[in-house]
């Protein structure tokens, strides 16, 4: 790369690394933050809020980068979100907080999405896979280094500068975009398509709503039918725009069994970054700081696959590339349902290092098919939709394997002649063994098996990839 690409790879992963870092940072800081502004009714919000308006920028900061240029868009997704962290360090009231991380979620979505889209146009794909590699691992750190961090803000300085901190590096990345990132003329008069861009939004709040809360309070019956309305609403409108949203020429085949492909490896996604450092903790017994490792171990190996990806690519093609890093995440979600408490660390971090090849090898290959088989002018929100479908999948597995692990669990509890109330206790006796650990077992052994025909279902779906996809530059 010459310097100039390599200045704007930092800005990207410099930017990334905020949106990711400021999703995990709350994991640590929430509680704390709750009890000074005495706000722990409103403590989901925090996190609900910043999920659902990252989702929802999502798909339309990728057409509004399509109409107004990368740059402008991306430089304003950072400052709204820097706008967004400056006002919640300066909140004095958990409503206050709660509203301005709505703010920093909009942000964050921009961020994700125009990034990878600025990595498609500016790189070619040896670089890309290195640098679409480095921003997946980045995420993986945050992960590991967030809490930490915001322990350390929490303990030592104060809550506030978890949020003032992003300033002077959200600074750095646009004036790094301004500088050094170009771009082709654009639109003389681009045309924004309003109807459809607020009924899209609307759909995907129902939607998330749905899969958040709404089994939880009973209401997600209504959150469907509102979601299927106003996909329905956002059909007819997107017939009659003149400049659509999502465009109808961008779903193809080869972009549709992309979507269905990212949405089964989404849900495995779940498995190697939430429910195996959970099992290790609370059923194998081991302390936090090695089920981090175990995440530690993905990235690295994460890391790794991405500077073979090139290679696979030119030798096997689209289709055999991502059948083989799919095979890889079938074997890993069967190695899970092998696991028992008396399973050694070493064994899970195995597992944990090979879903890495087969996290890297699915995910990077299809994001580079999102980037490569579509035109300039349409990449981004090529990259806005497959984004969105990632989120997606990731909140409804997370919310599903949860529900499932609650279910499985007091469904042994009940077979075991147990009352059903110990469930709220399952976690205290977990550590001492016998009933309780043996109910988790039952519960993390039937979601492993639900990984394993996630993997299989994404590699049943990858036998109708393009062999090798089109390329379409600008």
């Amino acid at each position: 790369m010459d310097s100039a690409k390599k200045k704007i790879a930092a800005a990207l992963m410099v930017s990334t690394f905020l949106s990711a870092f400021d999703g995990t940072v709350m994991a640590t800081a929430a509680p704390a933050i709750a009890r000074e502004l005495s706000g722990f009714s409103l403590m989901s919000g925090i996190f609900s809020l910043y999920l659902f308006l990252c989702a929802v920028s999502t798909p339309l900061s990728g057409k509004l980068a399509d109409l107004f240029g990368r740059k402008k868009v991306l430089t304003a997704g950072i400052s709204i979100f820097l706008v967004g962290s400056v006002f919640c360090g300066l909140s004095q009231s958990m409503e206050m907080l709660v509203a301005f991380r709505a703010v920093q979620g909009l942000g964050a979505g921009a961020i994700f999405t125009i990034n990878f889209t600025i990595i498609g146009d500016v790189y070619e794909v040896q670089e890309r896979s290195v640098i679409q590699g480095a921003i997946s691992t980045i995420w993986g750190v945050a992960g590991l280094i967030g809490p930490l961090i915001g322990g350390f803000f929490i303990d030592y300085v104060s809550w506030n500068w978890v949020f003032f901190v992003n300033v002077p590096f959200g600074l750095f990345c646009i004036a790094i975009l301004q500088r050094y990132l170009t771009e082709p003329p654009l639109p003389a008069k681009p045309r924004i398509d309003f109807a459809g861009a607020f009924c899209l939004s609307a759909c995907i709040c129902a939607l998330l709503y749905g899969i958040m809360a709404g089994y939880a309070n009973g209401t997600w019956p209504y959150a469907a039918a509102a979601a299927i309305l106003c996909a329905a609403l956002f059909v007819c409108a997107e017939r009659r725009a003149a400049e659509p949203i999502v465009p109808a020429a961008i779903l193809d085949r080869p972009m549709v069994m992309n979507i269905v492909v990212t949405f089964f490896v989404s849900l495995v996604l779940i498995g190697g970054n939430v429910y195996l450092p959970m099992y290790i903790q609370i059923v194998m017994g081991s302390t936090a700081t090695l089920a981090g490792m175990t995440l530690a171990a993905m990235s690295t190996a994460w890391t790794m696959c991405s500077f073979l990806v090139a290679r696979l690519l030119r030798y096997f093609g689209t289709r055999m590339a991502v059948l083989m890093a799919a095979s890889i995440l079938a074997v890993c979600s069967f190695l899970l349902t092998l696991l028992v408490p008396t399973s050694s660390f070493e064994a899970a971090v195995a597992i944990s290092f090979l879903f890495g090849f087969g996290f890297s090898g699915t995910l990077n290959v299809l994001m580079f098919m999102v980037q490569d088989s579509v035109v300039y002018e349409r990449r981004g929100i090529a990259v806005g939709v497959a984004t969105l479908i990632r989120s997606i999948a990731q909140t409804l597995g997370a919310s599903l394997f949860g529900t499932m692990i609650n279910t499985h669990a007091a469904a042994y509890l009940q077979g075991q002649g147990l009352p059903v109330s110990q469930m709220d206790n399952l976690m205290d006796f977990a550590g001492s063994g016998g009933w309780a650990v043996a109910a988790l077992q039952s519960a993390f052994h039937f979601i492993f098996i639900i990984f394993t025909l996630m993997a299989l279902a994404a590699m049943i779906a990858a036998w109708w990839l393009p062999v090798r996809h089109a390329i379409a530059r600008r």
